[in-house]
């Protein structure tokens, strides 16, 4: 296996394929550098997808 970029892309679609479904679907429309970067906006998405759960669970 080669190392470097292969390796980096290998690791990407991993991580997306073991992602909750409401998660892949709005970090799959980006391109992503790295595994960090991608790690690091999926908790800033998870993160959006709380606060959203818990504004609409006051509302009611």
């Amino acid at each position: 296996m080669l190392q470097g970029q292969d390796d980096e892309e290998t690791m990407i679609s991993n991580f997306m394929f073991g992602l909750k479904p409401e998660l892949e679907n709005r970090l799959a429309v980006g391109n992503y550098e790295s595994l960090t970067e991608l790690v690091e906006k999926a908790v800033n998405v998870e993160i959006g997808l709380e606060a959203e759960k818990a504004a609409s669970k006051k509302s009611k």
